[in-house]
C-alpha cells in the first residue's frame, strides 16, 4: 500500500507563479497544482476611466484575489486524501514515478535553489522536470528524498 512520507509545500514550476505542493510517497513524487494563473478569469473593468487613472492595478488586485481564493480552497480540499486521489486531483499534476526516475539533482546555487528530476519515458526519452523552491524547502526535500528508495540516484550541487 502507497503512504504518505511527506510534504513540501508551495514549490514552483517552471515560472515563479505556478505552485505546487510535492507529496513524496512510497512509490511517486505527487507534485500537486495550488496556483496557476491561466485558471483566472481575466477579469475586465467595467468602467473605462479606472484604467485611465488607476491603470491595470484594480483588475490585477481582483485577480489576485480571485487566485488567492482558488488557492485556499484547493489546499483544503487536499487535506486526508490518499496519494491515488491526490493524483487524480487536478488534471495539472504532475505524477513521478520512482522506476522511472533516472536522476535527482538539488542545486542550491547563489541564484537558484532547484530540485530537479530527471526521468525516462514511456518511449524511452529523458525529461527534465524541475522544481525552484527555498533554501528551507530544498533541505525539507532532501530529507524527504532520503527517506524514499531514490538515494542512489541523487545528486547535491552547492
Amino acid at each position: 500500500m502507497e503512504d504518505i512520507i511527506g510534504l513540501v509545500h508551495e514549490v514552483s514550476g517552471h515560472t515563479y507563479d505556478i505552485l505546487y505542493d510535492l507529496y513524496f510517497t512510497t512509490d511517486r513524487v505527487i507534485a500537486v497544482i495550488l496556483q496557476n494563473p491561466n485558471e483566472v478569469s481575466n477579469i475586465q473593468s467595467s468602467v473605462g476611466w479606472q484604467n485611465l487613472i488607476f491603470g491595470n492595478w484594480i483588475n490585477k488586485r481582483k485577480e489576485k484575489v480571485e487566485q488567492d481564493n482558488l488557492y485556499r480552497e484547493r489546499r483544503r480540499n487536499l487535506k486526508g486524501k490518499t496519494p491515488e486521489e491526490l493524483a487524480v486531483s487536478h488534471p495539472l499534476n504532475i505524477i513521478i514515478n520512482y522506476d522511472r526516475v533516472d536522476l535527482v539533482e538539488l542545486r542550491n546555487g547563489f541564484f537558484e535553489t532547484q530540485l530537479k528530476f530527471t526521468i525516462l519515458t514511456a518511449n524511452g526519452q529523458k525529461r527534465k522536470i524541475p522544481f525552484n523552491l527555498t533554501r528551507q524547502r530544498l533541505n525539507e526535500a532532501r530529507t524527504l528524498l532520503e527517506k524514499a528508495p531514490l538515494s542512489t540516484r541523487i545528486r547535491k550541487y552547492g
